[in-house]
Order: structure tokens, then sequence, then C-alpha cells
């Protein structure tokens, strides 16, 4: 997500830019570059965190004062107390203390997979596998005020299929995921709607081919969205699981980077300057890499031992996160750090407790730390599950 998705960053195999060994030497000579967040701040590896989340937490949006949370969960339990809330795949929390907003609680029958916020509006725009929130029909996706989670009646965007990703710039949110219709309208798997109404934006005709699409991210130049997924191809241009469209007509750009390889899904992406990275799944492990982002030629790549699921660049450094126990051969559980500009692993390394599938799903670093998402059962001997923060 997004970052799915929050959040983040996007292939395809009509390039064929050889790979010299300059642009894969950080897989043999790593570099530990610069500390992880900023020259004065490094990362601590005990987590900090009020509430346990018990379930899956997919996405979750970092706004100036809260930290809101989505995913297949329908309890939270404070840490302390033991004190136990029912929430239905949506929570939302004070970023500065961790506790608990109590009086927003809306409601989805189904897991919430994506979460964006628009500020316009000042609302949460919610995707997923849903056909109801807060009781009312809506169909895998809705706007919530982020104020008190009501729904906004205003926005009225609709999906025939799972929403897998969400991007708001401006006045419009791209959605991603394994839909074929939008509001009623043939628009497979990629749309552009208006964040007041949830309008489709008839004039926009990006699509994606076949399989999905998990990630969208906004270009370093604000002019392209790239788009990450299963898919064989970008409006009518070949592109396998990576490319980007352009924000105002949706037709593919001729970004064409080359695949990691047959079965490599792209998961999550995410853009840091002259930078495109990704994380993939699929057989044989996970995959890291860092492409340029105006030629789409490899810069680095890592290997992890299983999907890598969230991608985050916060300065010098690439957080990745997913269900993997070794990055690099090194012992890495659902989490790491990687310098930007070679790929060198850092050496953070919180120890995860708990199954390593499904794994992390997001993680979002910033001034005050990084926080990650998914299913676990605790970090570094602390009882955390499903949201934590490594404080700064």
């Amino acid at each position: 997500m997004s970052h799915p998705l929050h959040r983040l960053v996007a292939v395809a195999a009509a390039l064929s830019l050889p790979l010299t060994a300059a642009s894969v030497s950080a897989e043999a000579a790593p570099s530990p570059g610069a500390p992880l967040l900023t020259s004065a701040k490094v990362l601590s590896e005990q987590p900090s965190a009020a509430w346990r989340v018990e379930g899956i937490v997919y996405d979750l949006v970092v706004t100036r004062t809260r930290v809101y949370v989505g995913g297949r969960f329908s309890k939270v339990t404070h840490r302390s107390s033991g004190v136990q809330l029912n929430r239905s795949n949506l929570a939302v929390f004070n970023r500065q203390t961790g506790r608990l907003v109590r009086s927003w609680r809306p409601s989805t029958n189904g897991p919430v997979r994506a979460l964006a916020y628009d500020a316009a509006h000042d609302q949460i725009i919610v995707g997923g596998a849903f056909t109801k929130v807060n009781g009312r029909d809506r169909a895998n996706l809705v706007g919530l005020k982020a104020s008190d989670g009501s729904r906004r009646i205003l926005f009225r965007g609709r999906a025939s299929g799972d929403v897998r990703d969400l991007l708001v710039f401006r006045d419009h949110v791209f959605v991603g995921g394994t839909f074929f219709m939008v509001n009623g309208n043939k628009q497979p798997r990629l749309a552009k709607l208006g964040t007041n109404r949830g309008y489709r934006d008839t004039d926009w005709r990006g699509i994606a081919e076949q399989g999905g699409v998990y990630s969208l991210t906004l270009g370093a130049k604000r002019k392209a969205v790239i788009v990450g997924g299963s898919f064989s191809g970008l409006s009518g241009a070949t592109r396998r699981f990576l490319g980007s469209v352009y924000v105002d007509q949706g037709r593919a750009t001729g970004w064409n980077p080359r695949p990691a390889c047959d079965t490599c899904v792209v998961i999550d992406t995410d853009v840091q300057g002259d930078r495109v990275v990704v994380g993939t799944g699929g057989s044989g492990g996970g995959r890291v890499r860092a492409y340029d982002a105006g030629n789409g030629r490899l810069l680095w790549r890592v290997l992890t031992n299983g999907n890598v699921q969230a991608v985050d660049a916060y300065g010098t450094a690439v957080f990745v996160g997913g269900h993997f126990s070794q990055v690099r051969g090194q012992l890495r559980t659902m989490v790491a750090g990687l310098n930007i500009r070679n790929g060198g692993l850092r050496p953070f390394s919180p120890r995860f407790q708990g199954p390593y599938f499904p794994g992390l799903w997001s993680v979002k670093a910033g001034s005050d730390g990084l926080r990650v998402a998914g299913a676990f059962d605790g970090v570094s001997g602390r009882r955390v599950s499903g949201l934590a923060r490594f404080p700064a």
C-alpha cells in the first residue's frame, strides 16, 4: 500500500538493458551508509504501542495528529490493562500518545486493504473487500470523515471487486485493485475518481490488463503514477508487473523497466529522488529492486527469503517489510533497513515473534520513527501485535 501503499511506488520486458557489474555491485559489497533517519536520529529496536490490534493490519495512514489503520480485525486490546474493545477492520490512534481514539469507530463487513487521506475534504478514503460500511451498502470503496468516522454521503465511488491501493493527488484519488467496473462503468483494475463526490474521470484512459494492481505511487516529477501489480499491460502498452501512466490522460509512459523474474509480481513501490524502489514476491523468494526513475535501468537488487510486501523510502534509507526471515543472507525478521543509494543492509534488526506469514503489510517512516503494520504476536520481547512504532 501503498502504500497498500500510504503510502509509495512500479515493469515490463520491452527494454533490454544489460546489467553491468556496477549496476549490481551492492549485491556483493553492501555499504553501511548513513544513519537510518537523520544524522541525529537512529531507530530504537524496542517498539512502542499502547494498544494491540487483534488480527492483521494491511495499511496505515499517518496524519499530523493521528494514525489510521485498516485490515482484518475485530478487537483492539489495551496493552497494560487488558481492556478490550470491538473494532471492525478500522481504528485510529493518537499519533503522539498511541491512545485509541474511542469516539472514531466506523465498521466494515470485510477486510480493509487500502487507506488514503484527503486533506481537502478531511476524509479518509477506504478501499478493500466489503459490501457494507456502518451498516449501509457500499461496494469496496467509501469516504469517511476523518474527524468522527461517519460516512461522507457525497462520496459515491464504488468498485465491482477488491480495492488494493489508493493514491490521493490534488482533487483526485487513483484506485487500483482487481475490479472490472467502477461506478457501473468498465474500468479494469485502475481508475481515477474525484475526491469530493467519487465521480469517475471519464476522460482518463488508464487501465491494467489481466491480473491486478497492488501499488500506486506518484512519480518524482508529479506527472505520472507508478503502478505495480500482477498485470501484463497498462493502457494498451506491454508492461509486465510494473510501469507508469500519465496523471492527466492515463496513457502509458515510456518508462519500461525489466521485471525481476517471470513470477515476481510487484506488491509495493516508493519513489525517492531519482529512484523507484520496488518490493516483489513470488516463487524463489522476494526481492527489493531500485530502478532509475528516468530510464528504468536497474541500479541495485537485494534478495530475501520471502515476499517483500511493503516499501517506504525516507531520507537515505529504504524500509521494507514482508514475510521473510533473511535479507542478503542475514537474519532480519519481517523488517529491514537498506541504504537507498546501493541497497546496503542497515544494522536495524528488531525480532518479531509469531509466524512469519503473513508478515508485515505496511511500513511508514517519519520524523518520530518507523511504524509497521501486519500480523505478529510480539516484538523484541514485548507483547505488541498488529501495529508498532520504533521511536527515533
